[in-house]
């Protein structure tokens, strides 16, 4: 069974943090919290930057790296691409269309020849990179 844990960025540390996902429940102003694996109850979880919330794929790149939503992947003679969660699973998709939810590959079949470079929130710079396409 694939283990199931997220990252965010930290709104006080500016810090990646893990664990599990817990949402504030609200429509309007929704936030979202990390409860680590060390935190004792509820009162130890951490608030994080919603748009920097991203899910392990329970995989991870050819160097053993953990690949989550978010991440920015270099494919073997393929350029750079975005591991983003579409339709029900996760995926590559190129950067050039990565605001557009065009261009999407399995990521699995990939995963042998990827490394992980970086991802879209602390290196924005890599979405505008040229790249090739699959």
């Amino acid at each position: 069974m694939r283990e199931i844990k997220f990252r965010g960025i930290d709104k006080n540390t500016n810090k990646w943090i893990y664990g599990n996902l817990v949402d504030s429940g609200l429509i309007v102003n929704k936030e979202f919290y990390i409860l680590t694996d060390t935190a004792d109850n509820y009162d130890d979880i951490e608030k994080v930057f919603t748009n920097s919330v991203g899910q392990f794929t329970g995989l991870k790149d050819k160097n053993g790296k953990e690949i989550y939503e978010g991440d920015v992947v270099e494919i073997k003679n393929n350029g750079l691409l975005v591991v983003c969660f579409f339709k029900g699973e996760f995926k590559l998709q190129t950067l050039i269309e990565y605001h557009k939810a065009r261009n999407i590959y399995a990521l699995i079949s990939h995963l042998e020849f990827s490394e992980c470079v970086g991802n879209i929130y602390e290196n924005p710079e890599l979405l505008s990179t040229p790249t090739a396409v699959l």
